[in-house]
């Protein structure tokens, strides 16, 4: 098993490491869980679990956000590499959550070097970008790249790669080592090129946190407020093509849930042009 840290612990264990021994010492890609304790159902009590390893909740203020983000490395001894996701031991990463199936899905490395996610036949499904990767059974792995949303089941997390891991770490702990209290801090603050000598760029900006917080949104039902965070995205981004597709979405399932499903239609559509494997907008879109 692969053991999931906090983002804070990580950014302490970085120190000055260079990439290549970041590699070495924790992998190539991994899988950030933004989300709060209380998003997690257990189906057991036994198998409860908080998602900071100090037993701390996500904060409202960006920088204990990201310290409290949990980082699980894709690392795995199989030959060739494999690492699996399921809701119980001996899943490289273990998700305590009744939505996620004993053994859910595979991440794998392709021909090329890329990395890859197979659905093994769970129960609700393993997405990328709310595309259904197809069960085992049905079809082949899928290409997943950095900043790709994931869900298992009901659980969302982003794929990432080593190099933007490290520079969260790097990026925070330069936060939290400066004399500013950290609670005081705004995330433009956090995210802006702290000390560049010791950081370097940082390639995940802030705009990250309101993506993360906007997909919460659309899944919360909370389609006023997702919209005005995806609007926002899209007015420093417009060819950001996730926020276009999540944003269709919000208003598809908005006009749905008020019964005006010819208008829902429209808009699964609009996210077919963009997304043509779209699972949920070729069901709704009377595609299949």
């Amino acid at each position: 098993m692969s053991t999931p840290v906090s983002m804070a612990t990580l950014a302490k264990a970085i120190g000055k490491s260079d990439i290549g021994a970041f590699r070495r010492k924790y992998g190539e890609a991994f899988l950030l869980f933004t989300g709060t304790p209380t998003q997690l159902k257990p189906p057991r009590k036994e198998w409860q679990a908080t998602l900071d390893d100090k037993g701390r909740k996500v904060g409202g203020a960006a920088p204990q956000r990201l310290s409290a983000m949990l980082v699980h490395p894709l690392r795995s001894a199989a030959e060739p590499w494999a690492v699996t996701v399921g809701r119980v031991l001996p899943n490289d990463v273990v998700i305590p959550d009744e939505t996620v199936s004993l053994y859910h899905a595979a991440f794998k490395r392709g021909e090329d070097g890329q990395f890859l996610l197979q659905d093994l036949g769970s129960t609700n499904g393993s997405f990328v970008n709310e595309a259904r990767v197809p069960p085992r059974d049905e079809g082949g792995a899928i290409e997943i790249r950095s900043s790709n949303m994931v869900r298992f089941g009901s659980v969302v997390m982003t794929f990432l790669l080593a190099q933007e891991v490290l520079d969260l770490g790097r990026t925070l702990d330069a936060v939290t080592a400066s004399e500013v209290r950290v609670s005081a801090l705004r995330e433009d603050e956090l995210f802006a090129n702290i000390a560049p000598s010791h950081t370097g760029k940082v390639p995940l900006s802030g705009t990250l946190l309101t993506y993360f917080d906007a997909v919460e949104h659309v899944q919360q039902k909370r389609y006023k407020e997702a919209k005005a965070l995806l609007h926002q995205l899209l007015a420093g981004d417009p060819g950001n093509r996730n926020a276009q597709i999540w944003l269709l979405l919000a208003e598809a399932r908005e006009l749905r849930r008020g019964g005006r499903r010819a208008e829902a239609v429209a808009k699964y559509r609009a996210v077919l042009k963009l997304d043509p494997d779209h699972e949920e907008a070729r069901r709704a879109g009377g595609t299949r």
